[in-house]
């Protein structure tokens, strides 16, 4: 499935299964975790497309009933699963220091002199903050953390965004 082609955006994962009657835990990526439960329609990675009700919380997680899972077994398989919709049922941003993640996937990242350095190729939160993996030009990746120290400008509009020499030297001589 290509994200960018269907205009989706990524809000969760569906991290694992939890309890015996089929609900499973999702990671929430929206700005306010709560709104998960309230976009429609849903697609999975898998182009799967589903239902969904919140029913609780776990662990920071949300405890979800999807419509038609009814089982561990049915809803183990599902773990690993992002969560998308269209980028049109979300909120449009206005303020220019504001996008989505996915807005920034594939956008190239030069330095201050203007040095094509590579591509952002991913961006991932594991509880302290957004870490961006910049696939180099020489098809190396490198994680830096998602800082204004470190990104000084991101244009989306232009399709880039301008980083510090001075901190992608020290992340640049570990690759």
């Amino acid at each position: 499935m290509n994200v960018k082609e269907n205009n989706l955006v990524c809000i969760g994962l569906i991290s694992r299964s939890h309890g015996v009657k089929g609900e499973v835990l999702i990671k929430s990526y929206t700005q306010s975790p709560g709104d998960l439960g309230n976009y429609f329609p849903i697609k999975l990675t898998s182009g799967e497309h589903i239902s969904l009700s919140i029913v609780g919380q776990s662990k920071g997680q949300f405890i979800a009933r999807i419509d038609g899972i009814y089982s561990r077994d049915q809803s183990e398989k599902l773990s690993g699963e992002l969560i998308y919709v269209d980028r049109s049922i979300l909120p449009r941003i206005e303020d220019a220091n504001e996008y989505y993640h996915s807005d920034l996937i594939g956008i190239r990242v030069v330095t201050q002199n203007r040095k094509v350095f590579g591509s952002i190729s991913a961006i991932y939160d594991f509880g302290a903050g957004d870490i961006v993996e910049i696939k180099k030009n020489n098809k190396l990746k490198i994680m830096v953390p998602f800082t204004k120290t470190f990104f000084i400008e991101v244009d989306v509009n232009k399709g880039e965004v301008i980083v510090s020499e001075n901190h992608l030297e020290k992340f640049d001589e570990v690759s």
